[in-house]
C-alpha cells in the first residue's frame, strides 16, 4: 500500500481503455505499476463493454508519466478496427480523467491534461480532445452533456468542430488507434 505525505500534490487518473482482455490489461496495467510512487487504487473490466477503467493516483508528474505509457501501451495492443462492444467508443483510450484529489488546483489540473494531452499528440500522434474543465474555449463541454451524437464510417460525430462549444482537435494526428480525450473534473 502507498503511503503519500499529507503535504503531497495528489491527482487521481482514470483512463478507460477500449479492452477487457485481461493479458492485454494486466500489459497496460503493468505501465502504470512500473512508475514509482503511484498506487493503483482500481481496475474494472466489463466484457459486454469490452472496455477497462483504472483508477490511479500519485503526484502531478508520476501520474502523467504513468498515464502516457498505459496510452502508448494501449495504443500498441487495441485495434480499433477489430473493437466490439456495448459501449461507444472513441479510441483505444477512451478518456483520461484527472482529478485533482489533495493540494493540487484546478488550474494545476488543466495544465497537467495540456501537458498530457500535447506528450500524447505529438509523441504518439493521437488525435487528442480537451473537455470538461481543461476545454480552452470559452464555452467548455460539460460532462454531464456530453455523448457521441452518430458514428460516420467507424468514427464519432461529437458537433461541429466550429460549432459553439465544439470539439476541436488540440493534439495529434489521425491514427488507427482512434483518438483520446482529456479532462480535468473537480
Amino acid at each position: 500500500k502507498m503511503k503519500f505525505s499529507q503535504d503531497a500534490k495528489l491527482i487521481e487518473c482514470v483512463p478507460n481503455f477500449s479492452e477487457s482482455n485481461t493479458t492485454k490489461i494486466d500489459e497496460i496495467i503493468g505501465k502504470i505499476k512500473k512508475i514509482n510512487n503511484v498506487a493503483l487504487l482500481d481496475v474494472n473490466l466489463n466484457k459486454d463493454h469490452n472496455r477497462a477503467v483504472v483508477t490511479f493516483i500519485g503526484t502531478p508528474l508520476v501520474v502523467e508519466t504513468a498515464a502516457f505509457y498505459s496510452i502508448m501501451k494501449a495504443t500498441e495492443l487495441i485495434d480499433m478496427s477489430k473493437h466490439k462492444g456495448k459501449h461507444p467508443r472513441i479510441g483505444a483510450t477512451d478518456v483520461v480523467p484527472l482529478i485533482p484529489y489533495r493540494n493540487v488546483t484546478m488550474e494545476e489540473g488543466i495544465k497537467l491534461a495540456n501537458k498530457l494531452g500535447g506528450a500524447v499528440g505529438y509523441h504518439l500522434g493521437i488525435p487528442v480532445y480537451l473537455y470538461a474543465e481543461a476545454a480552452k474555449s470559452e464555452e467548455r463541454i460539460k460532462p454531464d452533456y456530453l455523448f457521441i451524437k452518430d458514428l460516420v464510417a467507424g468514427r464519432p460525430v461529437f458537433t461541429h468542430p466550429l460549432a459553439k462549444g465544439g470539439f476541436r482537435l488540440r493534439y495529434g494526428r489521425c491514427r488507427n488507434s482512434g483518438f483520446s480525450a482529456q479532462a480535468v473534473h473537480p
